[in-house]
């Protein structure tokens, strides 16, 4: 079950440059409190263009990156079959 879906009109994810698997995305900048990150942590995240459109990409959620702004990036492992 799909626990996040960010609306990403932009498409404004990029490749995890540390990660060696070429897998591993990051979206940013989300307002997503401390407590729900905590319970988001191995959650699915799907990102889309609008309410009523499909999912373009998804994953499992591994991570967020705090930003000076406030916000935090989204750190997820790319699962195709989502």
């Amino acid at each position: 079950m799909v626990k996040l879906a960010l609306m990403c009109k932009s498409k404004n994810y990029i490749l995890n440059a540390i990660c060696p698997d070429e897998d591993e995305y990051r979206t940013g900048q989300w307002v997503i409190g401390k407590k729900r990150r905590g319970s988001l942590l191995g959650e699915k995240v799907i990102l889309t263009e609008s309410r009523k459109s499909p999912a373009y990409m998804g994953g499992t959620i591994i991570g967020f990156n705090p930003l000076a702004n406030g916000k935090v990036e989204v750190i997820f492992k790319e699962d195709a079959s989502i």
